[in-house]
């Protein structure tokens, strides 16, 4: 295979998935407009990587909280074997491809734990009363989505984070 059919296969690839998640994340942020807004102050939600891995610093808070306090911790993923990691040691996880389920439990979260942008949960219309918490994952503060060059896809993903960014209430730094 040329070095070309495998740039095209690799960008066909990244397009397609970024266009997937891009509607799944639009659907979901319609349907949740339908939810209540009811807060329950001792839910928590977790997620990191975009729901492909269990760790950073979103997972180091939800194992302290399982086991310290008796906070309700939900940790958010696409992958099953980490659900099925998690669910073998009692832990609560939810797949973020569950759509329903996904955004009944963060509409109904008081606090929000992410680390690589709203990609880690499910995006959806939180309630005012949710404060989220971008704990990051690297130790510099970056201009998240802002650096991106100036095509017609950038212009577009830039309004998006723009407006995204502003739900976040807590950045966390070094």
């Amino acid at each position: 295979m040329s070095y070309l059919s495998k740039s095209i296969n690799f960008l066909f690839f990244f397009l397609s998935k970024r266009i997937h998640m891009n509607i799944r994340h639009f659907f979901s942020f319609l349907i949740s407009k339908f939810y209540s807004n009811k807060v329950n102050e001792k839910l928590i939600a977790f997620g990191s990587t975009y729901g492909h891995a269990f760790s950073g610093n979103s997972k180091d808070i939800y194992l302290y909280l399982m086991k310290n306090s008796d906070y309700h911790c939900v940790w958010f993923s696409s992958s099953k074997k980490i659900l099925n990691n998690l669910e073998k040691k009692g832990y609560h996880a939810i797949s973020n491809r569950n759509i329903f389920e996904s955004i009944k439990v963060l509409k109904a979260a008081k606090y929000i734990f992410i680390t690589h942008g709203f990609g880690d949960v499910l995006l959806v219309d939180f309630s005012p009363d949710t404060v989220i918490v971008h704990l990051d994952h690297g130790s510099a503060i970056k201009r998240i989505g802002t650096a991106l060059d100036e095509s017609f896809l950038n212009f577009f993903q830039k309004i998006v984070h723009n407006f995204w960014n502003k739900k976040i209430s807590y950045l966390t730094v070094c």
